[in-house]
């Protein structure tokens, strides 16, 4: 984020990372831990004050740093719910990875470069990945698609693997994290 000519960086990083201070309970959002470094690829937005409201307000959220919230997906929604632009950071099995942050953002610019004096203008309504229009569905093709999330036990079914994964991906979350801890609790003895 640049403002009147100074650029302040923001990132998310777990409090069991080598290189970051543990904070506690402190949210994992981390200011200029990366200032200086070279990003390997940017994407520039203009923000009007709205969404440079949305930002400092999104910047002021306690986030904690889990599996199901990397560093991927904190950029990626934030810059969703701040400028209404969609970035991809979904890589394998739904895990968002900065390997995929990145290419998505590369592959932008190779459609549409960004620089700092020239970013990408403020949309007037930004839309939400709920707001996507399938009027450009053929009639059968949305009724389809309407039956087919109407369905209570396809939802159902949906929802139990989504919990599934989510429970083995806290589990992994915790089993890290105290592996981190006992690591860390070894190496004071």
């Amino acid at each position: 984020m640049t403002r009147d000519g100074r650029t302040e960086t923001y990132g998310l990083w777990p409090d069991a990372h080598p290189d970051v201070a543990d904070n506690g309970a402190g949210s994992d959002i981390r200011r200029n831990l990366e200032a200086g470094q070279r990003a390997m690829a940017n994407r520039y937005f203009e923000l009007d004050d709205a969404q440079a409201k949305r930002l400092e307000a999104a910047l002021r959220e306690n986030v904690e740093w889990r599996y199901t919230n990397t560093c991927a997906s904190w950029a990626r929604d934030t810059v969703h719910a701040v400028t209404g632009r969609h970035l991809d950071a979904d890589d394998v099995l739904g895990f968002q990875t900065p390997r995929e942050l990145v290419d998505s953002i590369l592959e932008l610019e190779h459609r549409q470069p960004t620089a700092p004096h020239a970013p990408l203008p403020v949309q007037d309504e930004p839309r939400s990945i709920d707001s996507l229009s399938t009027a450009s569905l053929p009639r059968e093709a949305r009724q389809m698609l309407a039956g087919l999330l109407d369905d209570p036990q396809r939802r159902q079914a949906w929802h139990e693997r989504v919990d599934s994964h989510r429970q083995a991906l806290d589990a992994a979350n915790r089993n890290e994290v105290d592996a981190a801890r006992l690591g860390s609790i070894a190496a004071e003895r």
